[in-house]
């Protein structure tokens, strides 16, 4: 049984050591054809600490470097240069101008290569040049490494940095209680019944957007999201490996 009532000499979030934190960086310039390009931030199982995202130019030379911009009231001072992380369960080279805006056919024709975004901002000149992550970022699991994607409606005119504090996977764990222990420990600490025991655990729409017509009416029996733990995987908690989560798969993030 973990004991809950000890304490780290570290002074960061989590317990955490500082010579664990690592920091990976990219420059990003949008591909001129796809207005979208993606990066290879960090190809390993990680914890985000802090991100941060700065716009650098809204004139790019061919060659990556910075070019005098003398158009001060044109329209790159407005249009957006927006940067997002996500995490994959594949990647490769081919997988650099994928992404973007999409719609849904594209999305289902695999144009997002099952991509599973954590976080968006857009970046102008004119209002905000610099972005970073809130603080309910930190330690988020990004399974399979993190990713970034960046966009703009000028190409490759655009051009911005983005900076990834983090930690790997197998440097953070020790430090945060198994969550399904934290969470029965709360649960007994206000309730007498068993754990989940009339919890209400809200209703999940049946809703097909393939079908002609369909509407988001509440089926007769709600469907459960089979990648969130259930009152019974909650309640049978042997089936669970360390994570508190299903042992043979993993939440993407």
């Amino acid at each position: 049984m973990a004991q809950y009532k000890c304490f780290s000499p570290s002074t960061l979030r989590g317990g955490m050591h500082p010579d664990y934190i690592q920091s990976v960086y990219s420059d990003l310039v949008p591909d001129d054809t796809e207005n979208t390009r993606s990066y290879v931030l960090v190809l390993e199982p990680v914890h985000i600490v802090s991100v941060h995202v700065a716009l650098v130019s809204n004139n790019v030379a061919a060659a990556g470097t910075i070019s005098d911009n003398t158009s001060y009231y044109s329209r790159e001072r407005y249009e957006p240069l927006t940067v997002s992380l996500f995490t994959t369960s594949e990647w490769s080279s081919a997988h650099e101008t994928k992404g973007g805006f999409r719609t849904v056919t594209e999305d289902q024709s695999g144009d997002l290569d099952s991509r599973c975004y954590i976080s968006t901002c857009a970046l102008t000149t004119s209002t905000q040049t610099s972005w970073t992550s809130p603080p309910e970022m930190f330690g988020m699991f990004c399974d399979g490494g993190l990713y970034v994607e960046c966009m703009s409606p000028i190409g490759d005119d655009q051009g911005g940095r983005i900076v990834v504090n983090y930690v790997p996977r197998v440097a953070f764990p020790p430090a945060y209680a198994d969550p399904l222990d934290q969470l029965k420990r709360y649960w007994a600490c206000s309730q007498d019944k068993p754990f989940l025991e009339g919890f209400y655990g809200g209703t999940v729409l049946n809703y097909n957007p393939a079908v002609s017509g369909a509407d988001m009416t509440a089926p007769a029996e709600a469907v459960p999201d089979p990648t969130v733990p259930t009152q019974a995987d909650l309640t049978a908690d042997e089936s669970f490996g360390s994570s508190g989560y299903d042992s043979t798969g993993s939440f993407p993030i």
